[in-house]
């Protein structure tokens, strides 16, 4: 490796020689100069010329990049100003890595012992960094092998979380049936609530109805009462006043009276002192009676009680 390092740079510096002499020679041939000093003149024109060229270009190529990179920078910061940031650690990183590795290089000693001294040192780096990398990757594979242990005991727990879930959801469905049955009987409760409201309150208005009637009805009855008494009052009062009072004849009301006493003492009924009346009394005076049948049931009802 270090032969091939010895002679690498003398055949770099060789091919450079021949690419200079062959623009040297575009320069001249470009010009077409007349004399030996128009042809020097026309190599460092062409020299100066190169150099500007390079100079442009590498200006142009530098702004345009900076151009393109602070634009996608901005395109960046505008989506996540943290990704922004860490492209641009990044980036500014690798460009000074790039550049040490350069001047690096440049600074490079022609003599080959240094040369095998850096490969030395850097030989040593290397293994230093792979026996790092080596202890770092060991750790690596413990950490993995626990978190394999870990996911397997988390994929036990979330597949138990997943059968108590679904029983869960099993004893959810069953209550939330119980629940829809439960409100169901609610709401038939609150119609015959409502129903029985209605009908409690249509018998209030009914049993109101009522007491105002039977109200009228007591007034009605101790009124009837009231007369009633003083009918009988007025009938214990003057007993003959009732029936004789269309008896003209005295014969007729000895007739009346005697056949009545008869029949009462007799035990007779009302009907079978009607007929006992129709047998012992003359047309005209039964046929007056029948005429008063009310007046005559008070005038025996009398007889029987003072009796």
């Amino acid at each position: 490796m270090s032969n091939n390092y010895q002679l690498r740079k003398p055949l770099l510096q060789a091919g450079t020689v021949l690419a200079v002499f062959c623009i040297f020679i575009l320069f001249v041939n470009g010009a077409h100069p007349t004399s030996f000093i128009e042809a020097v003149a026309a190599v460092f024109i062409g020299i100066f010329k190169t150099f500007l060229f390079i100079l442009g270009l590498s200006i142009g190529l530098a702004i345009t990049i900076a151009l393109l990179m602070a634009v996608f920078f901005a395109a960046v910061s505008m989506y996540s100003p943290e990704l922004a940031s860490n492209l641009y650690g990044s980036l500014k990183k690798s460009l000074l890595r790039n550049l040490d590795q350069f001047s690096e290089y440049v600074s490079c000693d022609k003599n080959a012992a240094p040369t095998t001294k850096i490969e030395t040192a850097e030989l040593e780096r290397m293994d230093t960094f792979l026996n790092k990398a080596n202890s770092e990757n060991s750790s690596l594979k413990n950490s993995l092998s626990a978190l394999k242990t870990q996911l397997l005991e988390s994929s036990e727990e979330i597949s138990s979380l997943k059968s108590a879930l679904e029983v869960s959801g099993e004893e959810k469905t069953a209550i939330t049936e119980e629940l829809d049955t439960f409100k169901a009987q609610v709401e038939g409760l609150e119609k015959d609530l409502a129903a029985a409201k209605e009908k409690i309150t249509a018998l209030t208005a009914e049993k109101n109805d009522l007491a105002a009637k039977s109200k009228e009805l007591e007034s009605t009855l101790t009124e009837l009462q009231k007369t009633v008494t003083e009918l009988e009052d007025a009938v214990d009062k003057s007993p003959e006043a009732g029936i004789f009072s269309y008896i003209e004849s005295e014969e007729d009301k000895d007739a009346f009276i005697s056949a009545i006493d008869e029949a009462i003492a007799q035990e007779m009924t009302y009907a079978q002192i009607d007929e006992h009346l129709s047998f012992e009394l003359e047309a005209e005076l039964d046929a007056i009676i029948k005429a008063h049948p009310s007046l005559t049931k008070n005038y025996i009802r009398n007889k029987r009680r003072k009796e």
